[in-house]
């Protein structure tokens, strides 16, 4: 119960802390600067990770294999963009990478928040589509493809990827919340 209590918390700061810092940005206009930038896109990344594993703990109970990749991508993502962000390693050679990892960390979220393990006929489609969808996603930036053509295919994929997993997660929220019914 703590730990779920802990990580909202660290989510509800990095958000808040990404909006000032995106406001600061803003207000510096062309004359920002870079390590304020920097920050920002540490702390976006950060507030994935900490969403991601927020929802995880608090609307799922997934088996303990999944919960420890979860984890184990997260906090890999979480330190990885550290690394990338501020220059440890060449950041043009591996922003793809990191773009690639967070796409994978939120795949296995979104799967766990739909139950797909679970889940049967519709439910099952929407997490195919959802999981393909991403996958395409994560090779395209993994594999720092660049064709032009596939720049109309990435935009659809990520379209598909989000509406079957929205209506995902409203049939799957439904079917529970059907079942409490059902046992009281």
């Amino acid at each position: 119960m703590k730990l779920k209590k802990i990580i909202g918390i660290s989510a509800l700061m990095a958000g808040v802390t990404f909006l000032i810092l995106g406001i600061v940005l803003l207000s510096k206009g062309i004359m920002f600067k870079a390590i304020i930038l920097k920050f920002a896109m540490f702390n976006m990344s950060l507030l994935i990770v900490l969403c991601g594993l927020h929802l995880v703990e608090s609307h799922t109970t997934p088996t303990r294999f999944a919960k420890g990749s979860i984890w184990f991508l997260g906090l890999f993502v979480a330190i990885f963009s550290i690394v990338v962000i501020f220059d440890i390693v060449d950041a043009k050679a591996t922003w793809n990478l990191l773009i690639g990892l967070a796409v994978v960390f939120i795949t296995l979220v979104q799967l766990q928040l739909m139950k797909w393990e679970k889940s049967k006929n519709l439910l099952k489609l929407l997490g195919l589509i959802t999981l393909l969808s991403n996958i395409f996603i994560a090779v395209y930036f993994l594999a720092m493809l660049s064709f032009e053509s596939l720049g109309i295919m990435l935009d659809i994929t990520v379209i598909a990827s989000v509406f079957s997993f929205l209506i995902g997660l409203i049939l799957s929220r439904q079917k529970k919340s059907k079942l409490k019914k059902a046992e009281a």
